[in-house]
Order: structure tokens, then sequence, then C-alpha cells
């Protein structure tokens, strides 16, 4: 299948695209660098081969008339959550998601066979010990609202469409993972806040080969919560990385402390998000389904 991958040079993108051509698979990425001409700027930013279709979707739709033979699509843009939000970056992080997949889809193919639109659960909003699926109410935070306005822009594209609703993605490379591991690698580290809010977390591998398995199944349409069977809360979650690291568990970060470092952006890192998914009933099996496994082999890894 000849397949557009936006955000390819992200530490998701990077595994999907790897999937991608391992599998047979023809790979276009967007990039907002490159000549048109000769892409070879482009490409060093990848690394997969892949053919580059250069232009800025937050800005307007693309030209390029190779896009004309695309059959699917694997959509990850957006400006990264992580850091303080200023009014600013809540803007880029609404508008690269939201205008950028408009601009997106006004860009591609009728006879699109499949798109696959990455999300996230926090399109679930601060939802305490509540058990989430993929039927659960959407939030009405800042975040579930850029989630809900991001899946309805990538609904109007043609074929079948897959909403995958990804939690926390556990890798050594990027990512939360290596953020939170620093302070207990040098025994500083202890809980968020109260600890009780609940973290729904899936591995890179998973996640990875997850998007790839939603391109090319056809069973698999809809709304999918891409999490792990065991969410656990932030509390558990440290405990376990103090015993990791043979070190103490240190008293939590304040709520305050957050709010002075992240502003709004606190919000996000302690909402609680209990999920469930129905992707083990489409026949997905997770390499790293339990949290002591993950852990395990992404210790090994560093």
């Amino acid at each position: 299948m000849k397949v557009l991958l936006t955000g390819g040079s992200g530490f998701i993108g990077t595994e999907i695209g790897r999937i991608l051509v391992s599998r047979g698979h023809q790979v276009y990425v967007v990039s907002r660098k490159g000549d048109v001409k000769d892409n070879g700027i482009a490409k060093s930013r990848f690394l997969f081969p892949c053919q580059v279709v250069v232009g800025d979707l937050n800005k307007s739709t693309l030209s390029d008339p190779s896009l004309l033979h695309i059959e699917g699509v694997i959509n990850l843009m957006g400006e990264s959550i992580a850091g303080r939000w200023t009014e600013k970056k809540k803007q880029n992080i609404y508008q690269s998601r939201v205008r950028g997949t408009h601009n997106l889809v006004q860009s591609l193919p009728n006879n699109l066979q499949v798109f696959v639109e990455g999300s996230a659960v926090g399109a679930y909003g601060n939802r305490g010990d509540e058990v989430l699926n993929e039927t659960s109410a959407l939030g009405n935070d800042f975040l579930a609202c850029v989630c809900r306005d991001w899946e309805k822009e990538a609904s109007l594209a043609s074929g079948r469409k897959v909403i995958v609703r990804t939690g926390i993605v556990w890798s050594v490379k990027d990512g939360a993972f290596p953020k939170l591991l620093l302070p207990f690698r040098l025994g500083l580290g202890g809980p968020l806040a109260s600890g009780r809010q609940w973290m729904s977390w899936i591995h890179i591998e998973d996640i990875a080969r997850l998007f790839v398995e939603a391109l090319e199944n056809p069973n698999y349409q809809g709304i999918i919560n891409a999490t792990a069977p065991e969410p656990l809360t932030n509390f558990d979650f440290s405990k376990r990385l103090a015993q990791r690291f043979n070190k103490g568990l240190r008293p939590a970060v304040p709520e305050i402390a957050l709010k002075l470092l992240f502003a709004e952006g606190a919000d996000a890192i302690l909402a609680s998000q209990r999920c469930q998914s129905r992707v083990q009933d489409l026949g997905f099996q997770f390499r790293f389904p339990k949290v002591g496994m993950a852990l395990e082999n992404l210790m090994e890894a560093r």
C-alpha cells in the first residue's frame, strides 16, 4: 500500500515507519523542510526509507501530485503537549492538530482506502477512578476539546476510519517516560500530588504495531483505546520505579509546584484516565500487557 505518514520524525512515527517498510508498504512522509526537486535535507530527518512530500499543513493544503496515489494515511501530527502551557503554546497545540488535520484531509484523494487518526486518552478529561472504554463520554477541559475537534476533522476523510486514542507511551528514547525515570534514578522520585490519578500506558513496540494493524486490518474501525490491559495509579508507578532503582520513595511533588512549572499543563499531567481497550477483542496481542514486563524490557534497553 502507498501510505502517507505525518509525524514520521517523532519517536512513535519512526517506529511505525520502520514497521511499514518492513511489511512492504511504500511510505510517504510530510516535511516542512527540504527542496521540492531534491529532498535530501528532508530525508535526512527520517530513519527509514521514504519519499518526502514537502509542505506545511499548519498553513495550507499539500499540492504534491504523488498524493493522488495515496491509499492509506496514519496521522500523528501535532505539537508536543510537554512543557509550560502559555496561551501561545495552547494555540499551537490546538492549531497543529485541528487545522493541520483539516488541511491534510483536504489534500487527500476521494478514493482513499483508510485513514488512521492518532488521538489521545486525554479526550476523556480527568475522570478519577471511573473505568473508561471507547463508548465513554468525552471530557470538557482544554485537551479533551482539542481531541474532540481533532477527531472531528479526521472523520471527514474518505474510506475506513480508525481513531486511536493513545495512552502514555513508554519508551526509553523519548516522550514522558525518560523524564519520569530521571528523578527516581537519582533517588529523588516521588508521586505527583495525591498519586491517586490513574495512568493508562502502552509500550512503544505495542503502539507502533497497533497503528500498523489498524491500517491493514479491515476489522478495525471507529474509536480504539491504545492502552495496555493493566493501568496503574501514579503512586503505584512511583513505588515500582523506586524499587527498580533500589531507592526509597520520596515525598510527593505538591500540585502547586506542578502548577508553577507547567501552568495549565499541570492539569494534563495530573488527569486521571483509567482506560480499558477493545483492541484485544479484535485479535491484537500485546507483547507487553503487564507493567512488570514493560518496565523490565525498558530497563534492559537503557
